[in-house]
């Protein structure tokens, strides 16, 4: 198998906004393939021929940093980090922990550095790719005993511009060898980490095709000589293996790709509550076609929750999946992001129950509940309709095979069910799902 790329919420008291902990989208550090770690002494050391505008003259730590952006990668500084309120060192190993490879420059300086050793031992027992780029001769002695064997990049003689250099080049094959394969645990262990983390939130485990390419890549990573996973990594996995799950989340976040944050923000504050939301599967998923995958958590969702602002309203991918949801008749909420959008909101939703929440973090916990409660009000019909909608979606893709259609027994549940709700609808494939079911057997009594 090929791997491509690809924080806990509480509530307050009645009429309180929300509070958003540290392990929350508008707190935490963004992910990234590179943490850039170095001694602040080392902020200006010369690199001779490079002087761009936007960087103290001959900066070799600049110089670096552009080269790495120049070849693709996506970079975060260790003086870049987002402020927040947790400390320093927190700060700088959920930042090791949000990125594939730790690229760590190297000096006598930077030895003595404690938040630059700190990085190295948190990135050593992560199992996080080390490159350490070597810019001045160090004692080695001084480095912590695991990091002395790991192979470096000579820098001390190098020349602007890197990518011209051989070093500069090493660097890139380095971090490039394997990408997928770091990328896959960067992105299992964050999600390990905000499980373990938030008392092991059964909203959080992976399941499905999602879960199974996670097991398949531990299969390999156990025997990876030098990035094995950790301990944490292998529990995460059993939990979601041996978690009894049902196969419907209760929430697909319909959303443009502009307020992806504000979903991400919104999908947490919901698993905080219980909610299971298909916004993980999506976010995590590692090959695959988008738009499948969206569609195929549609179905397996037994609510749509719409973010609609009017960027959305003009994006084909946001549309298109407001109309599948609506053709499967999914039980749809609105959120607006802003109040001029009820003012153009297509008509299939203006029925819909609709929240104006700008803001989550000021959102009330008051308003939040309300959303909570209607989409416990109907939680059983709607999930029995999603299970029937990939009972029935089965059957059609696999060419009507009978032996797909619903058992005896099951079949009673179906129509018993279907007497007593009217909410969700049926969609026309579930109806022809029944009757052929029916037609099966057709020797049970008339009119039951």
């Amino acid at each position: 198998m090929t791997f491509f790329p690809r924080s806990r919420a509480t509530a307050g008291s009645h009429g309180r906004a929300l509070s958003l902990g540290t392990d929350h989208p508008a707190n935490s550090h963004r992910a990234a393939q590179v943490f850039l770690s170095y001694s602040n002494a080392d902020l200006n050391l010369p690199l001779p021929g490079f002087n761009p505008p936007e960087a103290p003259v001959g900066s070799l730590i600049k110089g670096l940093h552009q080269w790495l952006l120049e070849a693709g990668f996506t970079v975060l500084d260790c003086q870049q980090m987002p402020v927040s309120d947790i400390s320093e060192e927190v700060a700088v190993s959920r930042s090791i922990e949000a990125c594939d490879n730790l690229v760590v420059v190297l000096s006598p300086r930077a030895i003595r550095h404690a938040l630059c050793l700190q990085g190295l031992l948190f990135a050593f027992s992560m199992n996080k790719r080390i490159v350490p780029v070597l810019v001045e001769t160090i004692d080695w002695d001084q480095l912590p005993t695991p990091l002395r064997t790991i192979p470096l990049i000579d820098l001390k003689s190098a020349a602007a511009p890197l990518s011209k250099t051989q070093a500069g080049q090493q660097l890139v094959q380095t971090l490039t060898h394997q990408a997928a394969y770091h990328q896959a645990h960067k992105q299992l262990l964050m999600q390990s980490l905000r499980w373990e983390r938030q008392q092991r939130n059964p909203c959080l485990l992976l399941r499905g095709e999602c879960l199974g390419q996670y097991h398949h890549w531990l299969n390999q990573a156990q025997g990876h000589s030098q990035y094995p996973p950790i301990r944490l990594q292998t529990l995460f996995i059993e939990a979601c293996q041996a978690q009894i799950q049902s196969s419907v989340w209760q929430v697909h976040l319909i959303h443009g790709p502009g307020d992806t944050t504000y979903a991400k923000q919104l999908s947490e504050l919901l698993q905080s509550f219980g909610q299971s939301t298909s916004f993980d599967h999506l976010e995590l998923l590692l090959e695959g076609h988008p738009r499948r995958q969206r569609h195929q958590a549609i179905e397996a969702s037994a609510h749509g929750l719409c973010i609609v602002s009017l960027k959305s309203l003009q994006q084909d991918t946001f549309l298109e999946d407001l109309d599948y949801a609506l053709s499967l008749h999914k039980p749809i909420f609105v959120v607006s992001l802003e109040p001029t959008v009820e003012t153009v909101l297509p008509n299939d939703l203006k029925h819909c129950p609709r929240f104006v929440w700008a803001d989550l973090e000021t959102t009330s916990a008051w308003a939040f509940s309300t959303l909570f409660r209607l989409l416990e009000q109907h939680r059983e019909a709607a999930e029995y309709h999603a299970q029937l909608l990939h009972q029935a979606l089965q059957w059609e893709r696999q060419n009507y095979d009978p032996h797909l259609l619903l058992p005896r027994h099951r079949l009673k549940e179906a129509v018993m069910r279907l007497q007593r709700q009217s909410k969700p609808r049926l969609t026309s494939l579930q109806q022809s799902y029944i009757e052929a079911s029916q037609g099966k057997h057709n020797r049970w009594p008339s009119g039951f």
